[in-house]
């Protein structure tokens, strides 16, 4: 992971990891997961935060009862996300985060888009 702040208001991150994780599908022991993420931040004030992301994760599965054409070996997920943040209080804050998501896999019909906005509160005790 890099970050870097460009001035006070400004930052960004670029994150590369790859990783064996145990696996929870059927007849796959465990994949080797790729993700690259990068994100933008920018202070439009002091409360307010306005926020992009973007994120690939690349999965492959490994395991000793794969078939090829019934069990996925490849899957990808892509996202891109940007949030509107405002602090109310140093312990409360508030979000609107808007995201589209694209899956896709080598078996047809594991593929989707998916679109979602969230509004949310935080508060920290």
């Amino acid at each position: 992971a890099v970050t870097y702040q460009f001035t006070p208001r400004l930052d960004a991150e670029v994150f590369i990891e790859k990783a064996a994780n145990p696996a929870n599908r059927i007849d796959t022991t465990y994949s080797v997961d790729q993700t690259y993420r990068a994100s933008l931040g920018y202070k439009l004030g002091v409360r307010t935060r306005l926020s992009f992301d973007g994120q690939i994760v690349d999965f492959h599965y490994f395991g000793a009862k794969i078939q090829r054409g019934i069990d996925p070996i490849k899957q990808s997920i892509g996202s891109i996300n940007a949030k509107l943040g405002y602090t109310l209080r140093p312990n409360l804050s508030i979000a609107l985060t808007a995201m589209q998501e694209h899956g896709s896999a080598d078996i047809e019909g594991y593929g989707y888009d998916d679109s979602r906005a969230e509004l949310s509160l935080s508060a920290a005790f």
